[in-house]
């Protein structure tokens, strides 16, 4: 009932918008590859080099070193607000230039304010290292595998404290907040500066996903890996595998555990940003909702971490059903989610008898959405605010076809 439409009268009217992102402000990026800012200053990144206001209150074109003539084709922030980090937001231009701008501790040793500057261009070599060190004030690296020059930028994105990128060569670049090891480079420093290479056994990597303190991807092949925090074994493999500060970790990619023989397509993670981390209820809390998502090629759907709210859709039912169980509330290695048309409450009977294909995964606190192939909706999870959309807010352990039509994609903050 308090809807308003944005008022989009600083952005010329021969460009449309393309995307919008948002942290603790909203950013619209436009078909001319121009970003445009509404929101908050004092919480946000990205206010521009000539943004001064306390408030902005209607969209207005973020500027600075450039990229107010740069074309922008990829825009990231992060999703969930690190009170530890802080915020940061990346943009890829059509020339390859990796742009970020940000504020607080993660932000501080980038060398990051405000305004965007270029982190990272094409050209830039590296030695790709086995693992890396600090001393004497300088890194060490150790296992030299070859030096390698960097492509262009086709994609990247960040958590608020770490930067992960893709360039057109499937390499893989990140710097950031390492605490967890979620830099990738397996560097001993809890934060790198320098942006690192990543090794994922020689392969191209063609797609990367990241949220708080982890990362996955996809490799041209199929494979897929996963890095950084692992206390839940939410990276798809066991989280007994590497400790980083005595938390599980992992500092360098390692295979997420599919079935022999499965080929992903699509890669999903979430890993809520945890509000005033030192409070264990808090940590408690954001644990209950870290998990990753795979879709195989065949259309199947593995997830790994938490199912404290029965998100992975492995249990039966829903609350008040006699079979309601979500069977375990943490799992060691992914496993395959119930998808099934039969179970249904859409009042749609059609095509209950084919086989779920999913098309992708989303998912945000403690619920989970797949889309299948022939658009229906599935959810599973968490349903304290009728997010599943079952008409009641009972939680459900098992993935049902809803009243949804179609979902572009969930957001959660």
């Amino acid at each position: 009932t308090n809807e308003s439409k944005m008022d989009l009268s600083n952005i010329p009217t021969d460009q449309k918008i393309v995307d919008i992102k948002f942290n603790a402000s909203t950013y619209l990026l436009t078909d001319k590859g121009k970003i445009y800012f509404a929101g908050l200053p004092s919480l946000s990144p990205g206010t521009g080099e000539y943004i001064t206001d306390q408030r902005i209150n209607k969209p207005t074109k973020i500027t600075g070193n450039g990229i107010e003539h740069k074309v922008v084709k990829k825009l990231y922030t992060d999703a969930y607000y690190s009170q530890r980090d802080g915020t940061m937001a990346v943009a890829v231009t059509d020339g390859g230039e990796l742009y970020a701008w940000g504020k607080g501790s993660a932000s501080r040793p980038l060398s990051l304010s405000h305004i965007p500057k270029i982190v990272w261009r094409h050209g830039q070599t590296v030695d790709l290292c086995e693992s890396w060190s600090v001393g004497h004030n300088k890194e060490i690296c150790s296992g030299f595998q070859n030096s390698i020059t960097s492509g262009k930028i086709v994609d990247a994105v960040t958590d608020g404290g770490t930067i992960w990128a893709l360039d057109d060569k499937g390499v893989v670049w990140s710097a950031g907040n390492n605490r967890y090891g979620q830099v990738g480079a397996n560097h001993r420093a809890d934060f790198v500066k320098n942006f690192k290479p990543l090794y994922f056994d020689g392969k191209k990597i063609t797609k990367i996903a990241g949220d708080a303190y982890s990362a996955l991807f996809l490799a041209e092949d199929g494979e897929v890996y996963g890095m950084g925090l692992n206390n839940g074994s939410q990276l798809g493999f066991s989280k007994h595998t590497e400790s980083c500060n005595g938390v599980p970790c992992s500092k360098k990619p390692r295979i997420y555990k599919l079935p022999t023989g499965k080929i992903a397509k699509d890669i999903f993670i979430v890993s809520p940003g945890i509000y005033g981390e030192t409070g264990p209820g808090y940590v408690t809390e954001a644990n209950n909702y870290r998990n990753s998502f795979v879709v195989t090629t065949d259309g199947e759907v593995y997830g790994a971490g938490s199912n404290k709210h029965g998100q992975l859709g492995v249990g039966k039912g829903c609350a008040g059903d006699s079979d309601y169980d979500s069977v375990s509330t943490e799992y060691d290695e992914p496993q395959k989610m119930v998808l099934d048309y039969k179970n249904n409450d859409s009042g749609v009977v059609s095509d209950d008898t084919k086989v779920v294909k999913a098309k992708y995964v989303r998912s945000g606190i403690g619920t989970t959405i797949v889309i299948t192939d022939l658009n229906y909706v599935f959810t599973v999870g968490n349903n304290a605010n009728g997010q599943l959309g079952s008409g009641d807010t009972k939680e459900c352990h098992i993935p049902k076809r809803h009243r949804y039509t179609n979902v572009f994609q969930t957001w959660y903050y």
